[in-house]
């Protein structure tokens, strides 16, 4: 059993897919940016956009005196599209612009105050060489070297405090060595650390809504009692490219639209396709080439609109061939008539009137009667055809059987098992007709045979009206054709036996015009029974 899926269906499937896709590159775009948490953004490449920020900050800083510190930390703001600001680890402000910090963020300027200038995640230390082999006065010497005598400067002996380049001798009676907040107050002249021993961190502040970048910077000031740390403020992640670059931004927004034309093409190459085959099918039929036929292997619309084309065509090829076949069979009975009177009228115009033309005179009108009855039917199966605007409405089957018995019965013995209450969807001239034709053919053909029944019942949603006889029936390969138009089944049922073979014709065409359908069977013991069904209706309430 083929399975029917919707483009409805295809289409989520398709969305869903494309989503899922850009989803998965947008995590790890994130998981690469931010690396794990929010923290740890800073230790990416947005870390070393920090660090250079700071260290260019810092030998700006360093190289002028304090009074120009504001100016030199707008040119740097200007420059990298970030406001930046010198605090003191405590929270004053030391240059640039002021704001109100929120308690998050003093204590991380508090933290990083305290913290130590280590490297984050040192590499391992490189196991030392092996010393060569040495003499024993080579031994010997290196003790003697390795042992300073008492007498030697106090930086030299075991223990002694080291001197640290660049900054004067402490003098050990000015009491204990600064702690380790003091680190940053060195010479001018002394080298920068390296930017990725200094402490940092990024925070969220929702009041004002703002992304806090802090670093701690070396930068010596003898007047400030605690250490000394650049803040940036940003109003987005974007802001000045430092959290996030833009470059990136927009190679991942080029690589999700070709990702998602990748993922969409195929299908949308498959649907035109499809579209463009079954254009250029409708356009084969309404050149009138009805063989045309699309493969059907698609499970959704668009195989059911081929499977309809193909119908479709189907229908309007046996259109085409049933008016060709109808119009050949109009002038076939048309012209047998006519061919008897032109020869009755020669005949008369040979014998001259020493003759009695009595019995011409009586063919000539049995033949003129039956064209007129032809002409009749013909008129008949046109108006039924070409019925456009039709009201249907609810009518009362009893009475309507019981108008038809009357008019079409003919002395037959014709019974009726028909509910007084039930009621069809239908017009009731084009029902009449259609019911009157049946009972018509019945009457005629079988009968002599037995008694005709009328019935109806009503199943789910539709009523069934059924006539029934007891003659000879028809050959099970008639069937098919019983309802086309001047088709006769066998030469029983010839034009001298009565009809031109369009009075099922017309049964169709009234009973389809009413919304309905027909059909015919025969039965398995003897006769046919022809089965009419119609919409069901309830039944009209009285008036007043």
């Amino acid at each position: 059993m083929k399975i029917r899926i919707p483009l409805a269906t295809k289409f989520a499937g398709w969305l869903l897919l494309n989503l899922l896709v850009l989803g998965l590159g947008a995590a790890g775009f994130v998981a690469a940016q931010f690396r794990g948490g929010f923290d740890s953004l800073l230790a990416g490449s947005a870390g070393r956009r920090v660090e250079a920020l700071a260290l260019a900050a810092t030998t700006e800083l360093r190289a002028r005196p304090r009074a120009e510190w504001d100016s030199a930390l707008e040119k740097l703001s200007a420059s990298y599209g970030a406001p930046i600001s010198a605090y003191q680890c405590s929270g004053a402000l030391l240059a640039g612009a002021s704001y109100d910090l929120p308690v998050s963020v003093e204590t991380e300027l508090g933290k990083i105050g305290r913290a130590p200038t280590e490297r984050r995640n040192p590499p391992p230390p490189k196991k030392p060489p092996r010393p060569p082999e040495k003499s024993a006065r080579d031994m010997f010497g290196d003790r003697q070297r390795r042992d300073p005598p008492f007498d030697s400067p106090p930086n030299n002996r075991p223990g002694a405090e080291k001197q640290i380049p660049g900054l004067p001798r402490r003098d050990p009676s000015s009491g204990p060595p600064p702690n380790e907040d003091s680190r940053d107050s060195f010479d001018q002249s002394a080298q920068i650390p390296d930017p990725q021993r200094w402490p940092k961190f990024l925070l969220h502040g929702s009041s004002p809504n703002a992304y806090w970048i802090g670093i701690r910077v070396p930068v010596p000031d003898a007047s400030r009692p605690s250490p000394m740390a650049l803040l940036i403020r940003c109003t987005s992640l974007a802001q000045g490219g430092l959290l996030l670059e833009t470059k990136p931004l927009i190679i991942a927004g080029a690589a999700a639209v070709i990702v998602s034309i990748l993922i969409w093409l195929p299908f949308v190459l498959a649907l035109t396709w499809q579209l463009r085959r079954v254009t250029a099918a409708t356009a084969q039929v309404a050149r009138g080439d009805f063989d045309v036929r699309l493969p059907v292997k698609r499970r959704d619309e668009l195989g059911e609109l081929a499977s309809s084309v193909n119908t479709m065509a189907g229908q309007l090829d046996r259109f085409a061939h049933g008016q060709k076949r109808f119009m050949g069979d109009v002038a076939h009975e048309l012209t047998s008539p006519i061919a008897r009177m032109q020869t009755a009228l020669a005949i008369l115009e040979e014998s001259g009137l020493d003759r009695d033309p009595t019995s011409y005179y009586a063919s000539l009108r049995e033949e003129l009667d039956e064209m007129s009855r032809l002409v009749a039917e013909l008129l008949e199966f046109s108006k039924a055809a070409m019925q456009r605007e039709i009201r249907l409405g609810p009518v009362a089957l009893a009475q309507l059987v019981t108008d038809v018995i009357h008019r079409e019965g003919g002395g037959a013995q014709v019974e009726t098992d028909v509910p007084e209450t039930l009621t069809a969807s239908a017009e009731p001239k084009l029902l009449a007709r259609a019911l009157g034709n049946v009972v018509r053919n019945a009457v005629r053909y079988a009968g002599h045979a037995g008694p005709i029944l009328i019935s109806a019942v009503a199943r789910p949603g539709h009523v069934e009206i059924m006539v029934t006889d007891t003659g000879p029936g028809v050959p099970p390969e008639s069937l098919p054709r019983l309802f086309d138009a001047f088709y006769r089944p066998d030469a029983a049922r010839t034009r001298e036996a009565g009809g031109a073979g369009l009075g099922l014709a017309i049964v169709k065409t009234c009973v389809e015009a009413c919304g309905g359908a027909v059909a015919a069977r025969n039965r398995s013991s003897r006769g046919l029974q022809v089965i009419m069904a119609l919409r069901r209706s309830e039944p009209a309430l009285p008036q007043g």
